[in-house]
């Protein structure tokens, strides 16, 4: 059965209406030290609706740890984040709506 891999630092929010939760991205265990070329950050979305996990095969936001993501009635928003490079942090301020299987840059 798959299952999202283990990560930290993802974003995650709570559909209560169909019952299901949503994370995105994050940081693997294995990510390496910063100020090497690959940062270790995820840009996966998985679903959990109480019995099993689903990855959500899209395009959408890039990799990204610190996403802060919300219900809003009727999608999943995600907003913002932080992609690690070897000179430091870089801000995102985009924003992206998770509707059932796709999503769409809205900023």
């Amino acid at each position: 059965m798959p299952a999202p891999p283990a990560r930290w630092i993802f974003g995650s929010a709570a559909d209560p209406v169909n019952g299901r939760i949503v994370i995105f991205g994050g940081r693997g265990p294995d990510a390496p030290v910063r100020g090497r070329d690959e940062s270790g950050d995820l840009g996966d979305t998985w679903m959990w609706d109480g019995k099993v996990w689903k990855q959500l095969n899209t395009e959408g936001p890039s990799p990204r740890l610190n996403a802060a993501m919300a219900f809003d009635g009727q999608n999943i928003l995600l907003f913002g984040g932080r992609y690690e490079t070897p000179d430091g942090f870089l801000d995102l301020n985009d924003t992206w709506i998770l509707k059932e299987y796709s999503r769409k840059r809205v900023q």
